[in-house]
């Protein structure tokens, strides 16, 4: 439509096949002398533009009137032309003198016959002459409801053109937004470090002296106030969480609704397409340029069918992200809530609505991520990741667990590249006396911190592998929640072995 009316950009036109870049479709098409027009005297052909004065010069309705004319009269003179003749030398003048009266009679009477005649046949003429007018009338209108058909279809796909830019806005809004959800959450992680940092200043000075009592107690005065702002940041952080959520929802169902359009769309114009190549199959001997039109509209929509399979695609990875957000997002929460119960070298992780997040896992791919610890003081930032319904080759049979290690506060402290040594276990949650718990070794060896995600390599040993038979038939699930225990054995000490 943009080129139809307003803004100019490049394009070829219909008629004149020629590249128009100083103008819009619509005014060129006004002033372009290869458009086709109907004759004026409607004798049933569309001529170009600037070729309709040479046309009417030679229109078959023009030459129609005169050959008529000549018709009629070349007729009655041939007729005048075979009346009998009769020889001058087959009888005698008396005889001549007395048949005279009976030649005057029958010219008069083959007169009368020729005249009834000619009005006989100019009647069928007329009619012959009306039959093919309403005939011409007919062809006409069938082209011009068929040239008003593509019209219809063209500007129906130039709706889902613009339909389709809608939808990548607004794609490109959620990311920008995502995008700034992001960061504030790196600043939120931030400014948790930074109070972690000052618990840690005030419990040392606690330990030198006890002759800083009072200044201690005022320490703790403010430790607590910042643990309230940090509590009212968290419930702001959720309630702008929460609608987030609702504004997605809502979104959502804005897609939803945009993508059945679409659909429905297509569908339409797939039927019309399939109409209207059964009427060009009827017409394929004198319609060859509009079966070219048609070819050309079953390409259009060959192509907008083959991006609508990629926004489709497209939209599949946003949702799987999504489910990985909210994963993440939960996560977050729960560690942020258990922050103070952690201890180095060791992760006590509860997981919470087991059957939830498998069934995330088995639909999105999601992988299950432990709160944040260090495998000793001051040491290795690590945490625990869990592919529920595994990867590759072990998806849908096994669980996969690794350790990843993160960057740090105090990396440059450490000695690299690293290698950590633990056990894991997955707790008995039935036998209280004697528990059968399932542990297996684990290990990690990194070259540096990396907060990307790793997923494992089939050859690999640094990855551990827990059958799902294993976690449903055994006692490790109790009302939806199941507990893993990571202990670190042994690590890279720090640089000379020294200790802060």
């Amino acid at each position: 439509m943009d080129n139809l009316y307003g803004n100019m950009h490049p394009f070829t036109c219909y008629f004149c096949n020629k590249l128009i870049n100083n103008d819009t479709e619509y005014g060129h098409v006004s002033s372009c002398g290869s458009v086709l027009e109907p004759c004026i005297n409607k004798c049933g052909l569309y001529v170009p533009r600037n070729m309709k004065s040479r046309h009417l010069k030679e229109c078959k309705n023009r030459i129609s009137k005169s050959m008529t004319k000549l018709s009629f009269d070349d007729s009655y003179d041939t007729k005048v032309l075979e009346q009998p003749l009769h020889n001058p030398g087959s009888t005698s003048s008396l005889g001549r003198f007395k048949n005279k009266p009976n030649y005057s009679q029958s010219s008069s009477l083959d007169f009368t016959q020729l005249s009834s005649k000619y009005q006989h046949l100019d009647h069928i003429c007329k009619q012959l002459s009306q039959a093919v007018y309403a005939l011409k009338n007919k062809h006409q209108e069938g082209l011009q409801a068929q040239q008003h058909h593509q019209m219809q279809t063209k500007m129906q796909l130039e709706k889902i053109h613009y339909q389709n830019q809608i939808l990548a806005e607004w794609k490109r809004n959620i990311e920008m937004q995502t995008e700034n959800l992001k960061l504030e959450m790196r600043a939120y992680q931030k400014f948790q470090n930074e109070s972690e940092i000052r618990l840690a200043s005030v419990k040392s000075t606690q330990s030198i002296t006890e002759k800083m009592a009072v200044d201690l107690n005022l320490l703790k005065g403010q430790f607590h106030e910042e643990q309230l702002k940090n509590r009212e940041g968290m419930n702001d952080l959720q309630e702008k969480l929460n609608e987030f959520k609702d504004y997605f929802a809502q979104e959502n169902a804005v897609v939803g609704a945009l993508w059945n359009d679409h659909k429905t769309n297509i569908n339409k114009l797939l039927q019309e397409i399939s109409t209207i190549n059964k009427a060009l199959d009827e017409h394929k001997a004198k319609q060859s340029s509009i079966n070219f039109d048609v070819r050309t509209a079953n390409q259009i929509s060959a192509e907008t069918s083959d991006k609508l399979e990629i926004q489709e695609r497209t939209l599949g990875d946003v949702i799987k992200e999504l489910a990985q957000f909210k994963i993440d997002l939960r996560s977050l929460e729960e560690s942020s809530l258990n922050k103070s119960d952690q201890i180095a070298g060791h992760l006590l992780w509860k997981i919470t609505d087991f059957a939830l997040k498998m069934d995330m896992a088995k639909e999105n791919d999601t992988v299950l991520k432990s709160p944040v610890f260090y495998t000793h003081d001051y040491g290795y930032k690590v945490r625990l990741q869990i592919y529920l319904n595994g990867i590759k080759k072990w998806k849908g049979r096994h669980m996969i667990a690794c350790i990843h290690v993160l960057k740090g506060e105090y990396d440059l402290l450490l000695k690299w590249p690293c290698f950590i040594e633990g056990t894991m276990v997955l707790r008995d949650l039935y036998n209280y006396t004697n528990p059968t718990d399932f542990s297996k070794y684990i290990s990690a060896k990194r070259h540096s911190g990396d907060e990307e995600n790793e997923e494992p390599q089939e050859s690999s040993a640094q990855y551990i592998f827990i059958p799902h038979t294993t976690l449903t038939k055994q006692n490790f699930i109790k009302e939806d929640t199941l507990f893993l225990d990571l202990r670190i054995n042994s690590v890279n000490r720090l640089r000379d072995e020294t200790e802060l």
